[in-house]
């Protein structure tokens, strides 16, 4: 599968662990301020990309937000899906495919001292993959195609209090990091300066880098959904859908990126296909894949104030997507998803101004103008139309 939104490097070995007497009774949230650079202002656009002001002018034909509504005849529906030369699922596969992930990101553990410590999810932020597990973060820097090395590892003990982590007591040491049949086996032992010691051993595996960091909560009519966006996400979607027919509106507070593009839309056809409104509120950000789920909202609500973020992904024989030929393979995927949300008058267009906007480390904010020209958001709320959500 492709990891188109994100990318790793292999430098140093971090694991950060916030267990102390009392740490297993508060797991911290994860970390979803990936985008928190840029959501103050607009990122400057690489200069080999053309901007976005030079790119096709769209003023004369713009279609008015009223006349290209969720139910478009334009708009491609789910079920014709066709087989694509790259490497998108299938819709008739999916659901097999999700739980082949599921059970193969079940098989990743970690252990302290021999005690096991269940992780719960995973991300990559600032070339750092960051496993979260019931008590701590377990963080590092690693390239998936280095089968072997020896890094530095640290260890954290400490507490959360007031949303601030207090360290009270650090390890030091090295750790061996070895591909297995299984995946990633990381070995090691770090000692305290007072000389005690900690048995690590971490296996972790690809599918387990691709399970994202979201959270969905429930409130009355609305799911509030955070984190990165991966195959924990489907689950979590399609769960929420079963579970809670009375969600009318899909609410992303801090929805950064997606790790794996591939399923991403598959649950982008959740929310289209369970008849959801998204919103995102004026402290509220998406990014990325975040704002491709965005787009699966029948209804796409956006206050005044939110950031809604857009760049090119990466990469596709070393290449980042604006590098590619228009025509080819790679771009089908999610071209086909957005003429699904936005129809196909306004879809194509959509997804490639998304590629030109910003490099793939970089990010484009959009403004209110581009977000009702390409119908990404089908209304905009000032503050004083918002009387809460509705």
């Amino acid at each position: 599968m492709n990891f188109h939104r994100w990318y790793v490097s292999f430098a140093v070995l971090i694991v950060v662990i916030g267990v102390g007497a009392t740490a297993c009774q508060s797991v911290p949230e994860p970390q979803v301020t990936t985008m928190e650079e840029y959501a103050s202002e607009n990122a400057v656009y690489d200069s080999d990309i053309p901007p976005v002001d030079e790119i096709e002018a769209y003023d004369d034909d713009a279609i008015p937000v009223d006349e290209n509504v969720a139910s478009d005849s334009d708009a491609i529906p789910v079920d014709k899906n066709v087989a694509y030369d790259d490497d998108a699922i299938p819709v008739d596969e999916i659901e097999a495919f999700v739980a082949e992930e599921m059970a193969q990101i079940e098989q990743a553990t970690f252990s302290i001292d021999g005690e096991n410590m269940p992780m719960v999810s995973s991300g990559v932020e600032d070339n750092t993959l960051t496993l979260d597990f019931a008590g701590g973060l377990v963080e590092f820097a690693f390239n998936e195609e280095v089968e072997s090395a020896t890094v530095e590892a640290t260890v954290l003990y400490g507490q959360i209090a007031g949303g601030v982590f207090d360290v009270v007591d650090e390890f030091y040491g090295e750790v061996d990091i070895n591909w297995e049949d299984e995946g990633w086996q990381v070995v090691g032992t770090v000692e305290s300066d007072d000389g005690d010691t900690r048995d690590l051993d971490l296996l972790f595996n690809n599918a387990f880098l691709g399970a994202g960091t979201t959270k969905l909560v429930v409130d009355d009519t609305q799911a509030v959904l955070t984190g990165l966006l991966g195959t924990r996400s489907y689950t979590q979607m399609q769960e929420m859908i079963e579970q809670h027919p009375e969600v009318e509106t899909l609410v992303l507070q801090d929805v950064p990126g997606s790790i794996n593009d591939t399923i991403n839309v598959h649950t982008g056809r959740l929310v289209r296909n369970a008849g959801l409104d998204t919103y995102v509120p004026a402290n509220g950000l998406t990014a990325s894949g975040g704002t491709d789920l965005l787009l699966a909202g029948v209804e796409r609500i956006v206050e005044e104030g939110a950031t809604i973020g857009v760049h090119t992904w990466c990469c596709e024989d070393d290449l980042q997507a604006w590098e590619l030929p228009d025509d080819h393979p790679a771009h089908n995927d999610l071209i086909t998803y957005s003429n699904e949300m936005l129809g196909s008058d306004i879809g194509r267009d959509f997804y490639f101004y998304t590629i030109k906007a910003a490099t793939f480390d970089e990010m484009h904010n959009m403004s209110s103008e581009e977000l009702l020209m390409f119908n990404v958001a089908t209304d905009i709320l000032s503050a004083a139309e918002v009387g809460g959500i509705p």
